[in-house]
């Protein structure tokens, strides 16, 4: 295959003057998102060296006389080896992500299968979550409108003021199915997701942190009160997906540590901020 990669660049000489390397970039890149990195990287080489063989004067030699073709040569180089490393970071990014989709997917079906079978045993609760929507047309939510939601979750709950003593046995408590399965070599923390009415937490960190446990069921109820309708193309847009996972960081911090307890000062907020966590168990984080 890599001998191939040189072949348009000689056939079409007579009517690329003057731009001898333009036909070699399509050769590198479809090289590189067929077969990876290596081949990329060597078909560059080749394509450098076919075209200062062929198409450049001296022709049928590997001498360059122009200092211009010399120029013109690092270009090319510099260009193909960007196209080269792009190209591979996008090949590894969209191959983990699928392999990470799939994943969660199987175990997310494994999890709702187990816990049907185990409904009329259990006997699980009513779900008592809030359905949310922002008021923005644009669909996201306000820092206000989180902190909003966020206390009046707290006191539909009849949580009050004060810290929450397990937030795991209240999640559950409130009709969330929760499940800890570690996802080995995966940078996956933890995700949720509905399925009819009940709704899921899955935590797949392999953290043992009480404190970051917390943060993390608060996140993703987080996801669960404000996003139950976010469908999954639209997580696929990175633009998306930074401001939803942005808007249940807000929301986490505003349930483990409402603003109606929080320090008003700078100073005695930074003071606090970790001196509470060993009550609050919110952590620095969720400030």
């Amino acid at each position: 295959m890599h001998h191939d990669c040189h072949g348009d660049g000689v056939v079409i000489d007579p009517y690329v003057v003057g731009v001898p390397f333009v036909t070699f970039s399509p050769a590198v890149i479809i090289t590189t998102l067929i077969s990876g990195f290596g081949a990329g990287v060597f078909c560059v080489v080749l394509s450098t060296a076919s075209a200062s063989f062929f198409l450049l004067p001296p022709y049928w030699s590997f001498y360059v006389e122009s200092s211009a073709d010399v120029v013109e040569i690092f270009v090319f180089i510099f260009e193909a080896l960007f196209y080269v490393i792009l190209i591979t970071g996008i090949r590894k990014f969209g191959a983990d992500t699928i392999r990470r989709n799939e994943a969660c997917g199987v175990l997310s079906e494994w999890f709702v299968q187990t816990a049907k079978y185990l409904d009329d045993i259990v006997n699980y609760p009513e779900p008592a979550i809030p359905d949310c929507t922002p008021n923005d047309a644009t669909g996201r939510y306000t820092f206000e409108e989180v902190n909003e939601i966020a206390l009046k979750l707290r006191a539909q709950w009849g949580l009050g003021p004060g810290p929450i003593s397990n937030v795991l046995a209240l999640l559950e408590s409130k009709g969330i199915v929760i499940c800890r399965y570690e996802m080995q070599g995966e940078s996956v923390e933890a995700f949720s997701f509905w399925n009819g009415h009940r709704p899921f937490i899955f935590l797949a960190s392999e953290k043992e942190a009480a404190v970051r446990r917390r943060y993390d069921l608060s996140h993703e109820l987080g996801h669960l009160v404000l996003h139950r309708w976010i469908e999954q193309s639209e997580l696929e847009d990175r633009a998306t997906l930074k401001a939803i996972e942005g808007e249940a960081d807000k929301f986490a911090g505003a349930f483990l540590l409402p603003s109606s307890t929080r320090p008003f000062s700078p100073g005695s907020l930074m003071r606090a901020r970790f001196r509470r966590s060993t009550v609050w168990y919110a952590g620095a984080r969720a400030t």
